[in-house]
């Protein structure tokens, strides 16, 4: 329950939480909870909350925090506004927005997890990253290791790079590494340009080392490309689909590219053919939402007024048990 707020740095680099756990700390293991983190500038790269453990158990749990206004100018650096490589970590109920860098080739990421054993992210919400530079990449939730990862009832929206040049600049969720992740429930949406002369964009982009599920996610990418670049809804990082769970289905997939594995672009159809019998009950619809606003308790909610496919679209999700949203409503099928 600590609160920064207002510091200006110079050139080198600004981290406002710098925590080593050494032990398990049973239950939810260390807690870093309601810290509020607010209007941090300077001109290298900046971070939020970063965490380590020296030990192989260790456990973190990271909630309540919020996470906003965190911005690198002049040659800038890289932004992330938590970070956590403890070997389990626990990462819910956060919020983290208006983070910013105008370095050339800086990343600006809202959640970094690169735990050893296990890892589960879920209510946060993140929104407007923005990443200036010509080589600039935004990132919302990226997963890099972990034998085990639930991503799951997360809100992540408004990103852009709106100079970049690159054929992926931005990443909604961006799963790189690990050995199981399993996105559920998710919501991504974001509409992004650039003046780059080849902008590509991704609402969830998947590395084919892990084996991936996908159920009940929300990914619009309602971005333009430019040049080589595509808007792409899932991209994968090859043509593997083995890696790609058997199990995943229920989603919905809106962009002007639904699927690219790195040589072909897919439309709905053909994507559908490409993965069956996945996502045989997934959909390609386009949703109403009630606030685009990132601060606003409606950011990326479905407008309840307009029909829409994504009611009663979903399953129940078992493993990890999850009986509510990210509002704490409970979900169809389940008791409450």
């Amino acid at each position: 329950n600590n609160t920064f707020s207002n510091i200006t740095g110079g050139t080198s680099a600004i981290t406002i939480m710098n925590l080593n756990y050494g032990g398990t700390g049973g239950g939810n293991g260390n807690v870093v909870q309601g810290n509020v983190i607010s209007n941090i500038t300077g001109e290298g790269a900046i971070t939020g909350i970063t965490h380590s453990s020296s030990t192989t158990g260790g456990v973190v749990s990271f909630f309540g925090n919020t996470i906003t206004g965190l911005s690198s100018t002049g040659t800038g650096g890289s932004v992330t506004a938590l970070a956590s490589s403890s070997a389990t970590s626990h990462v819910y109920s956060n919020v983290i927005g208006d983070l910013s860098s105008t370095g050339s080739a800086s990343t600006v990421t809202g959640i970094s997890i690169s735990s050893a054993t296990a890892s589960n992210i879920y209510k946060n919400k993140v929104y407007g990253l923005t990443s200036n530079g010509a080589s600039g990449i935004a990132n919302g939730i990226t997963v890099s290791a972990g034998t085990t990862s639930n991503i799951y009832n997360n809100i992540v929206g408004n990103l852009s790079a709106p100079t970049a040049s690159l054929a992926n600049a931005i990443n909604g969720i961006n799963i790189t590494g690990g050995t199981t992740v399993n996105a559920y429930y998710n919501t991504v949406y974001f509409s992004a340009s650039s003046s780059g002369a080849n902008f590509g964009t991704t609402a969830l982009f998947a590395n084919t080392t892990p084996t991936v599920t996908l159920r009940n996610n929300l990914l619009h990418n309602a971005s333009s490309a430019n040049g080589t670049g595509l808007a792409v809804a899932y991209r994968r990082s090859g043509t593997t689909l083995t890696s790609y769970g058997s199990a995943s289905n229920n989603n919905d997939f809106v962009a002007a590219t639904i699927y690219y594995d790195g040589t072909t672009p897919y439309s709905w159809s053909g994507y559908q053919a490409l993965v069956a019998t996945r996502d045989a009950a997934s959909v390609n619809w386009t949703p109403v939402y009630l606030s685009l606003v990132g601060n606003s308790a409606n950011f990326l909610h479905i407008d309840p007024a307009v029909a829409t496919l994504l009611e009663s679209g979903a399953v129940n999700i078992t493993t990890p048990a999850i009986t509510d949203d990210y509002d704490a409503n409970i979900r169809q099928g389940n008791g409450g």
